[in-house]
């Protein structure tokens, strides 16, 4: 990894101040989850109830490096990064307790391509992304563990690949717009062992996830850049699981949440500041919410 972060700071740095943008990008995401219910047969017949809630918190930060468009309007970039996330689980299973927390730490490398187009598709702008990201080494590792919890430690590689596209429509109120917003991404993990002591092979997953905004955004009439956003979500996940007898294992879920977004910019230090709040509506985890907040700070 240590050739990697190498070679492509060596190639950033080589090109001369006017050709590349640089820009930290910072995530903290904060994940505020809810009891999940289920029941099971025992071994003797009897009906056990389980017991399970998620809460994650996680930060990332990316170094990106932005070329000129040249091609078409293209604009190419890659970026570095890091990434943690802490995960407490609560799990009570009848008597036993088998809460644990979990702890993941992740190096990646990526390259992407923007382009902007206008006056297209009758939106007054439209904004494309793809990208592709390698993990490399990503750690995991479960500490202050219940009585009755299970331990895990290791490591795995993998990827993931996503496209984006925003669209900004204008209305007939001067201050309101239209933002439809769809993203797909595609990850792989590879399959890893437990070397917690068990040697247990963690099998390889995969998964496909769709995510669809319609958000209604008020542009505040302010000395600084500021706009708020609400509007409706739509989330479909379908995810495989490479069983060593049945082969690859799937299931899909789909939801819908309330989203609410509000970014603002201080233009002349460079920073602009972004706030998501997603509230479940439906499905297994009804209720849950997501907050994130990002920082981009460009050079």
């Amino acid at each position: 990894m240590k050739g990697y972060l190498v070679l492509f700071s060596a190639l950033a740095f080589s090109q001369t101040a006017s050709a590349v943008d640089i820009e930290l990008k910072q995530k903290v995401k904060v994940r505020d989850s809810v009891n999940v219910h289920s029941s099971s047969l025992g071994d003797g017949g009897s009906l056990i109830d389980s017991a399970k809630k998620k809460e994650r918190t996680s930060y990332q930060a990316k170094l990106l490096f932005s070329f000129d468009p040249e091609f078409y309007g293209l604009n190419p970039y890659f970026h570095l990064g890091y990434e943690w996330e802490d995960k407490t689980v609560d799990h009570t299973s009848g008597s036993l307790d088998k809460s644990y927390h979990e702890k993941h730490v992740n190096q990646f490398i990526g390259v992407g391509v923007k382009y902007k187009a206008k006056q297209l598709l009758g939106a007054e702008q439209i904004k494309f992304d793809w990208r592709f990201e390698r993990w490399f080494d990503v750690d995991v590792e479960r500490h202050h563990l219940a009585q009755d919890a299970s331990d895990l430690s290791g490591n795995f590689e993998g990827y993931e690949a996503k496209f984006k596209i925003e669209a900004v429509y204008a209305t007939p109120w001067q201050q309101w717009i239209v933002e439809p917003r769809i993203d797909y991404s595609y990850a792989f993990q590879d399959d890893w062992l437990d070397k917690s002591g068990s040697n247990e092979l963690q099998m390889s997953e995969r998964g496909h996830e769709v995510e669809a905004r319609l958000l209604m955004t008020y542009i505040v009439p302010s000395a600084l850049p500021l706009t708020l956003s609400l509007g409706p979500e739509w989330v479909y996940e379908y995810g495989s699981e490479k069983d060593l007898v049945l082969g690859w294992q799937s299931e899909n879920d789909d939801v819908m949440l309330a989203t609410f977004m509000a970014t603002f910019e201080l233009p002349n230090q460079g920073l602009e500041f972004e706030f998501w709040a997603n509230h479940q509506l439906d499905g297994e985890l009804q209720g849950e919410n997501n907050f994130e907040l990002k920082m981009d700070w460009k050079f």
